[in-house]
């Protein structure tokens, strides 16, 4: 039986959406929207709502998501991709809520 011969480019695209989301976790506006839910209260700390489930989470627990999904992307639709990721709508919202998002939705590139 022939070796399956692998698309060249999808590791590149792997990698380089890898790259871009590792920058992006450090990038103001994402910081802003996690800044823009923070609660601060005296007895317990820092912690936000989530909008999706409705309960309060220490904000630790708090993750951004963007609205639509990004979804993949290739070589001709990186740069709308990138506009996404940086400028598209985004919304904290906790940990277990993130994970229960269909698994088709958070394909990689």
């Amino acid at each position: 039986m022939p070796k399956k011969v692998k698309d060249p480019d999808a590791k590149r695209l792997q990698k380089l959406r890898s790259a871009l989301r590792n920058v992006w976790q450090y990038d103001p506006l994402r910081k802003a929207v996690i800044s823009a839910v923070t609660i601060k209260d005296p007895e317990n700390g820092k912690g936000f709502n989530c909008p999706i489930c409705g309960h309060d989470w220490p904000i630790a627990l708090a993750t951004v998501d963007h609205e639509p999904e990004l979804g993949s992307f290739t070589l001709e639709t990186i740069g709308d991709w990138v506009h996404r990721l940086f400028y598209g709508p985004q919304r904290a919202i906790c940990k277990p809520c993130h994970a229960k998002k269909p698994k088709g939705k958070r394909k990689s590139a």
